[in-house]
């Protein structure tokens, strides 16, 4: 199960002494301020977000997110 992966894989970061953050910005390879990022998630409406995940993938995807939550999807 990739979810099951992905939180194995901040767990990981974070024993190595990573932010939960930046270790969860790493990993879905977002540039932005990790927490300006996830801050600003909360500005998206449940549906805009569910869209943002599929849209991107987050949990097999390999290409670079880099944008300031003015997704248009």
């Amino acid at each position: 199960m990739q979810d099951r992966k992905f939180k194995e894989k901040i767990k990981d970061l974070k024993r190595k002494g990573w932010k939960t953050e930046p270790a969860f910005c790493n990993l879905l390879h977002i540039r932005e301020d990790p927490y300006q990022f996830l801050y600003d998630l909360r500005l998206l409406s449940d549906n805009e977000l569910e869209r943002l995940i599929f849209h991107f993938d987050f949990f097999t995807h390999t290409r670079t997110l880099k944008c300031k939550i003015r997704i248009q999807i």
